[in-house]
């Protein structure tokens, strides 16, 4: 999706270069991007998706040495970091808009009703609490003609 959203201004780099360009998009070059889209250029955007590709082999490659050293306490407790991550995400978000605290309420019923019903393995729970959240999301939020 961030790569469709981005062809737009991609009108003067070559085709050759267009699968390239798709394959390096990340959250983080889809921001900048976002941000420069008047100065794009070919070499512009391949250093800035060579970086961010080479930051996260790095990051992932020191995260696992620094891992292997951690006592094993304080290994389990780091994946915890993880949903605080998101769950400060979220928190953003809600503070500013009441539609994503109700959007967020109805998730986490729905998900804890298929998660109690037990009819579904491991993981898959969540995915359709995402599924039916998202279509009554859409349903109750969704664009009724005004402007969003």
């Amino acid at each position: 999706m961030m790569s469709a959203s981005l062809s737009l201004d991609f009108k003067d780099i070559e085709r050759k270069y267009i699968p390239l360009v798709a394959f390096g998009v990340t959250d983080e070059s889809f921001s900048l991007i976002s941000f420069h889209k008047k100065n794009l250029s070919l070499p512009f955007i391949l250093s800035l998706f060579f970086s961010a590709h080479a930051a996260w082999w790095v990051g992932n490659i020191i995260g696992y040495l620094v891992g292997e050293v951690l006592p094993k306490s304080l290994q389990s407790s780091m994946s915890i970091g993880f949903y605080a991550m998101f769950a400060g995400l979220l928190f953003s978000q809600v503070k500013e808009n009441r539609k994503v605290l109700t959007l967020s309420l109805i998730s986490m019923a729905i998900y804890i009703f298929i998660y109690g019903l037990k009819i579904m393995g491991s993981g898959w729970d969540i995915i359709l609490g995402i599924i039916i959240s998202s279509a009554i999301g859409s349903f109750i939020f969704g664009n009724r003609g005004e402007e969003r």
